[in-house]
C-alpha cells in the first residue's frame, strides 16, 4: 500500500492512499492519522482516488478514525472515493454516515465553510477578528518575502504575488485586485508610504485555496472595533431593506481618510476572503484565506 501525506495551508493534512487497504496495512493509515493529530491537532482528509481495493479491516479503520476525530473535536473527510470502494461502503451502510466528497478541493471548501460558521457563532462582534493564534496565521509551508515599496509600486507587488497562483484561481484579475487592496492598506495606512519601512508577505496557493499574510511596520488598525460596529449596522440596513439608512453606511471613512480612499475596500475583502480576515494583537498584520470551487469539465 502507498501512503503519501500532503500538508495544505500550514497544518491541514491530506493523506493520499494508493493500492490495497487490507488487513496487512490498514494499521499504517491509522498510525499516520494519529501521528498527524498528535503533532498538528487539525483536520484530516483521506484522498482515496488511487485506492484499488479495501476489505473489512480497511473499512473498520476508516470508521475508527472517524470516531476518534469526533472525540478529538476535529474534522475527518473522505474524498475521491473510487466506484468500487464506494460500492463496498454502500453495502456496509456507511454512505450518509461518513462525510464523503467528490474531490479534495470540495472537502477543503466544506472544511473552511464549517470554520467560518464556527467563527460567526463564537464571535458575533463582527467579521474582523483579532487572534494571532488563528490557523490563518500559521506560516508553515508558506513562501515569505520582504518588500520596501511606496504607493506607486503597489500594483507591481500585487501582480508579482498573484502570478504565483495557479491560473485556475486568478479569476480574471480579481485575486490580484483583492491582494492589491491589502497591500495598499499596509503601504499607505500602515507604513505611511515610507519606503524605508518593510511590507512582509507570506503567501500560499493551490487550485482550491489561496492564503495570504501581510504585515507592515505601522501602529496597527486602532479602529477595528469601530469598523465592526459600522459593518454590523450596515448589514442590518441591508437585511431590513432600510434603503434610507443604507445611505449612511455606503463607505467607512475616518479623519485619516483622504480623497483616494473609497472607504469600502474592507467590505469587499470580507466578502471575497471567505475563510476569514484576521488581525494580530498589534493589528499591523492581517491574515486572509479564500476557497475556490473546482470547476467541472
Amino acid at each position: 500500500m502507498d501512503i503519501e501525506i500532503k500538508t495544505m495551508e500550514g497544518s491541514l493534512a491530506v493523506v493520499v492512499l494508493g493500492g490495497d487497504m487490507d488487513l496487512y496495512c490498514a494499521g499504517q493509515v491509522r498510525d499516520c492519522a494519529k501521528e498527524h493529530w498528535e503533532k498538528r491537532k487539525d483536520a484530516l482528509i483521506i484522498d482515496m482516488a488511487r485506492l484499488d481495493y479495501i476489505d473489512s479491516s480497511g473499512i473498520g479503520t476508516i470508521i475508527k478514525l472517524f470516531a476518534e476525530a469526533r472525540e478529538r473535536g476535529l474534522e475527518f473527510f473522505l474524498a475521491a472515493v473510487p466506484p468500487n470502494i464506494y460500492k463496498v461502503m454502500e453495502l456496509t451502510k456507511l454512505i450518509g454516515f461518513l462525510p464523503i466528497f467528490d474531490t479534495v478541493p470540495e472537502a477543503v471548501g466544506k472544511l473552511h465553510n464549517s470554520r467560518i460558521q464556527q467563527r460567526s457563532e463564537v464571535d458575533e462582534r463582527g467579521p474582523l477578528l483579532i487572534n494571532s493564534r488563528h490557523r490563518l496565521f500559521n506560516t508553515n509551508g508558506m513562501k515569505q518575502k520582504d518588500f520596501n515599496i511606496d504607493f506607486g509600486r503597489i500594483r507591481y507587488l500585487s501582480h508579482l504575488i498573484s502570478q504565483q497562483a495557479p491560473p485556475e484561481i486568478r479569476e480574471f484579475n480579481l485575486l490580484e485586485q483583492q491582494i492589491s487592496e491589502i497591500v495598499k492598506n499596509a503601504v499607505r495606512h500602515g507604513n505611511l508610504n515610507d519606503i524605508r519601512k518593510k511590507v512582509r508577505v507570506w503567501y500560499s496557493f493551490d487550485t482550491g485555496y489561496a492564503r495570504l499574510i501581510i504585515q507592515d511596520e505601522g501602529k496597527g488598525f486602532a479602529k477595528l472595533e469601530e469598523w465592526n460596529e459600522f459593518f454590523r449596522k450596515r448589514m442590518e440596513c441591508f437585511e431590513h431593506q432600510n434603503y434610507e439608512g443604507m445611505a449612511d453606511y455606503i463607505s467607512y471613512r475616518t479623519e485619516e481618510s483622504n480623497d483616494d480612499d473609497g472607504g469600502n475596500a474592507l467590505f469587499a475583502a470580507v466578502e471575497y476572503w471567505d475563510a476569514g480576515v484576521v488581525f494580530n494583537e498589534t493589528r499591523n498584520a492581517v491574515a486572509v484565506g479564500k476557497t475556490f470551487r473546482q470547476r467541472k469539465q
